[in-house]
């Protein structure tokens, strides 16, 4: 660009020399030469006007800041016309020998000094909106194109993802079939497993709504417990503490299910003198989350605990923004869970 400039500058002083040598065949090229940064001033002040304030709709800056630069010029005209700083050595030649000063002429020659530049930055900061809109329209475009790829590629791996579930829901659902006449316990039990399968299958795919109610959510995490429950040798001692309103609350799918589940990979859901405590309570202004289980200092995944909750922890946020908190720690009790989300 600058490579540009500088040969329509070049290009420019020889034209301007050769058109005003032809009226007066005086005008040196040296004198020339010295004229073209004036020229220069007016383009790019004007040119800087129109993109810093005009473009910014700051008219009223624009116009006194042209009316500025319009004075300038024209206290430089008349100083060379009148010899004021003894300019007259220097620009002299321009001035044809034997002419008196003219106010008409004068004003013509200034009007068609700033009007051919202010022409030419007018010209020039059409071309660039023009191809800064250009610009923003292709950027749009390349960015909706990668949205739409990246919303395929991630369609294809859900689809992808789902033909190894959906295989075992079938199998599950044959099992539960042949079983249901001799073994209808186990056969109720494969259904409920069949039934939070799907309810995850459901809940990793692109098409499922990125919020469920927690009603919902409360329904199948007791189908998880029931199920745990029913193949766990050993009974689990878990309790519930529901308060308030839940009607209408909604939340990211599996929140409830993860907080659980880990509960059985990393905690102790058998201890009958420390139960898992799960805590729903709806307010006015929040609904709180909370399920804290004993510590199992023998599994060696304790120091795992942070995975789960941190991808938890991202998707709340892609839900609600700001309005969350989520939180987990060590407490004397064990090891806790608070998800917090404000209605308001």
């Amino acid at each position: 660009m600058i490579k540009q400039h500088i040969g329509f500058w070049i290009t420019y002083t020889f034209y301007f020399y050769l058109i005003n040598w032809m009226g007066n065949p005086n005008l040196s090229f040296v004198t020339v030469l010295l004229s073209i940064p004036i020229f220069a001033l007016i383009f790019y002040s004007l040119s800087y006007i129109l993109d810093n304030y005009f473009a910014r709709k700051l008219y009223l800056i624009a116009l006194c800041w042209i009316l500025l630069i319009y004075s300038i010029i024209a206290l430089i005209l008349i100083a060379v016309n009148q010899n004021h700083f003894g300019l007259s050595l220097v620009y002299g030649n321009y001035l044809v020998k034997n002419k008196a000063f003219n106010p008409i002429l004068f004003l013509q020659s200034y009007l068609i000094l700033i009007g051919h530049f202010t022409f030419l930055a007018v010209l020039g900061f059409q071309y660039r909106t023009r191809l800064k809109t250009l610009e923003e329209k292709n950027l749009e475009m390349e960015l909706r194109l990668d949205e739409k790829r990246l919303r395929q590629e991630y369609e294809y791996a859900s689809l992808a993802q789902q033909v190894s579930p959906h295989m075992l829901v079938n199998v599950f659902q044959s099992w539960a079939y042949q079983i249901r006449s001799t073994q209808p316990n186990m056969a109720e039990q494969i259904n409920q497993m069949y039934l939070l399968m799907r309810y995850f299958m459901e809940s990793n795919s692109s098409d499922t709504p990125r919020t469920i109610l927690l009603e919902d959510e409360i329904n199948m995490a007791k189908k998880y417990l029931q199920i745990e429950s029913s193949i766990s040798s050993k009974p689990l001692f878990i309790s519930w503490n529901i308060t308030g309103k839940l009607n209408g609350i909604v939340l990211p799918p599996t929140t409830l299910l993860t907080l659980i589940m880990n509960v059985f990979k990393h905690g102790d859901a058998y201890n009958h003198d420390n139960p898992v405590t799960i805590i729903i309570e709806s307010t006015m202004d929040l609904v709180k989350i909370q399920v804290q289980n004993p510590v199992n200092k023998r599994s060696p995944k304790f120091t795992s605990h942070g995975v789960g909750l941190n991808n938890l922890s991202r998707r709340l946020e892609m839900v609600f923004g700001e309005k969350f908190e989520c939180v987990w720690g060590l407490k004397p009790e064990g090891f806790f869970v608070e998800v917090v989300i404000y209605k308001y």
